[in-house]
């Protein structure tokens, strides 16, 4: 039961991961001419094709991490 802190902070931060992920795929940007990008289909390639492949890595790296200190592979003094 010492972990339940760590425990509810890392969900909240999860699930603050997750609402920015998904507020990407909605969210204009500013394309290679200048102008505001705005069409919903592009956003979501834009966003597939960049930010969205690091931050899965990151996740999944996480989800790794996250597994084994679960299962009491690591020690945190």
């Amino acid at each position: 039961m010492d972990n339940v802190p760590v425990l509810v902070v890392d969900s909240l931060v999860d699930v603050v991961f997750f609402v920015d992920i998904l507020l990407n795929f909605h969210m204009t940007f500013v394309g290679s001419a200048g102008e505001v990008v705005s069409e919903p289909r592009i956003i979501r390639m834009n966003y597939l094709k960049g930010w969205f492949i690091i931050r899965m890595n990151y996740l999944k790296g996480w989800f790794i991490i996250r597994m084994n200190y679960l299962k009491g592979w690591f020690i945190i003094a």
